[in-house]
């Protein structure tokens, strides 16, 4: 089960980042679905948290986005086509000329996609 840290400072908005964490199970079910048995996601699979970056934190970028998943043979072949299939989808969120929430907000930020052995169970 990926889950994803979206973290946001100005002049990212609350509205903004939470809109985003809504489009990313979607974003990261499509670009983290691989051939392996393991390895087939839907959006329900995908958990967000949507948070402020701390007031301390010292980085030059607005938002940050962390992906946390399970490393499969399949995902990692092509790790960095992943990556950036994220970032296209983020990039083409925050460049939509129809979404008015958005209007003129082009933060600088990452795409960080951290694929290790892990295993999950329900409780």
């Amino acid at each position: 089960m990926p889950i994803v840290r979206v973290r946001y400072r100005y002049p990212v908005t609350t509205m903004a980042a939470n809109l985003l964490g809504s489009l990313l199970p979607e974003i990261v079910a499509e670009a983290l679905t691989c051939d392996n048995p393991e390895g087939s996601l839907t959006a329900e699979d995908v958990e967000v948290e949507v948070g402020v970056m701390p007031a301390g934190l010292n980085t030059k970028y607005h938002l940050h986005v962390e992906v946390e998943a399970n490393a499969y043979p399949e995902r990692i072949d092509v790790l960095e086509r992943r990556t950036h299939l994220i970032t296209s989808r983020i990039r083409q969120f925050f460049n939509d000329p129809e979404n008015r929430v958005l209007s003129g907000l082009r933060p600088k930020g990452w795409v960080w996609v951290k694929l290790f052995p892990a295993h999950w169970v329900e409780i």
